[in-house]
């Protein structure tokens, strides 16, 4: 099954890719999540699909580092959105992608086990501004939750630069 699933990876790897050459395996600028069309057809949360590493690829040409990246990066972030493609293009863009990662390890680590994590971007209707929002689904109750917020805080400001800051929200919610 794996290898049925790594050959069909680099299968449809090849013919997506406008300026990649086969002949030597390079894009004419770094890969984005814009040259992976193939991962919307992909299930993310498929064991298999998560499970590819760089070593099971056969076929054609296997994606190079810096592709592996990427679908490391969307298979992470489709545990947290429906639209990984367009936060993974956000945070690229931004420069944002490790403060995320911290501020989601801060949460999950702060909150109780059972506490649900999403990501979305929003926006100011009136202006261009536009935001990453991490909301959690706390399995707490109000007070608690709103207790270990104040220490979630704490932590967030103390690991994540503040440039970084500025572009991410942290909401709750509790039961």
């Amino acid at each position: 099954m794996m290898a049925d699933v790594a050959d069909s990876l680099c299968r449809s790897w090849l013919p997506l890719h406008g300026g990649r050459s086969k002949a030597v395996g390079r894009y004419d600028s770094e890969p984005s999540i814009n040259d992976l069309g193939w991962l919307a057809d992909r299930d993310p949360t498929d064991a298999a699909f998560q499970s590819l590493d760089q070593s099971q690829a056969v076929g054609s040409l296997p994606p190079s580092k810096a592709e592996w990246a990427i679908l490391q990066d969307y298979i992470w972030l489709s545990k947290f959105t429906d639209s990984p493609e367009v936060v993974l293009n956000y945070l690229t863009q931004h420069g944002i992608k490790d403060g995320v990662m911290q501020t989601v390890d801060i949460v999950q680590k702060t909150y109780p086990s059972g506490s649900k994590v999403s990501l979305s971007l929003e926006g100011d209707g009136e202006s261009d501004e536009e935001w990453l929002v991490v909301h959690v689904a706390a399995n707490a109750a109000w007070d608690e939750a709103f207790n270990i917020y104040d220490q979630l805080v704490d932590s967030w400001i103390k690991s994540v630069p503040m440039p970084t800051q500025h572009r991410i929200h942290i909401t709750y919610s509790a039961r």
